[in-house]
């Protein structure tokens, strides 16, 4: 059997540990994970030990494996129990020994630290690892595992960015949108997208002919004209008060939903940037992703 070298996980370990988490979701659920929140969750563990423990798996210049440890307390014990969770091997690796030398690095750190059992949970349709953990020394327990969902609060992302400065008129902002965004997005979700300014405005239209913006902005224009004699707010320009009045009207907010990581705009729909002013700027965009 191959030498592995076998330690707790530290901060060094982090993009390392995360990865294999993206990946064994994938493998085992088809499941994409947010790598940033993963990575964060990681390093979260690594700061409180009260939440985890790695150890990870070296060889050949390469970590080929980790696994995560949380604690539970016996009060019929009165003693410590170690949960080994997040379990994965590289592919090329796996057969080869890599988690019963994870294993014996567990059991000796169990025993040192008076640690009364170790225990695992596995999916029922994974016989391959329940064959591994049983050549490792554990037996199937005589509990079931039971769960639900207590969703208290949706996981929740938030950037801000800031878009080039345009003309006036409206404009498709889509791909410069999509670049900004924090990847990956998540499987199901939804993006709300803030502009943080009084003269503009986003929306939702038409992607592919571009007389449909300059027909928006014709529009708007009618709606909304300039030097009318009713104005009082008119010491910032002739183009500053109808701009507030249209972006009143179009809103400066709105919401699309997210499906297999992608946002789920209709073939024919693209982000617009409708800028008011003659000179407005770049603009201020806050993104929140609810997943």
């Amino acid at each position: 059997m191959q030498n592995y070298s076998i330690k707790f996980g530290t901060t060094k370990d982090i993009q390392a540990i995360a990865q294999f988490q993206v990946d064994m979701a994938m493998e085992s659920e088809g499941t994409a994970l947010n790598m940033d929140v993963v990575v964060r969750g990681v390093t979260h563990a690594m700061e409180d030990k009260n939440k985890g423990t790695y150890i990870i798996a070296h060889a050949d210049g390469k970590a080929t494996g980790s696994l995560m440890l949380t604690k539970e307390w016996s009060d019929w014990t009165d003693k410590w129990y170690w949960w080994i969770q997040s379990v994965y091997v590289i592919p090329e690796y796996r057969g080869k020994g890599v988690y019963k030398a994870m294993y014996n690095k567990v059991k000796e750190a169990a025993k040192a630290e008076n640690i009364s059992q170790v225990r695992l949970y596995v999916d029922k349709t994974n016989i391959r690892a329940q064959k591994v953990y049983q050549k490792s020394g554990m037996h199937e327990s005589h509990y079931l595992l039971y769960e639900e969902d207590i969703q208290t609060n949706n996981m929740i992302q938030q950037t801000e960015f800031r878009l080039s400065a345009k003309r006036r008129g409206c404009h498709l902002v889509t791909r410069e949108i999509i670049e900004n965004l924090p990847k990956p997005l998540p499987k199901i979700g939804l993006l709300n997208l803030f502009v943080q300014h009084t003269s503009c405005a986003l929306s939702i239209n038409e992607n592919a002919d571009p007389d449909v913006r300059y027909d928006m902005e014709k529009i708007m224009n009618h709606i909304v004209k300039e030097n009318e004699p009713y104005y009082d707010h008119v010491l910032e320009g002739s183009d500053d008060m109808p701009a507030h009045a249209k972006s009143s009207l179009f809103g400066v907010s709105i919401t699309i939903p997210i499906t297999n990581g992608h946002l789920n705009l209709g073939t024919w729909q693209g982000i617009y940037l409708c800028e008011f002013r003659d000179y407005g700027g770049s603009r201020s965009i806050v993104a929140t992703i609810y997943e």
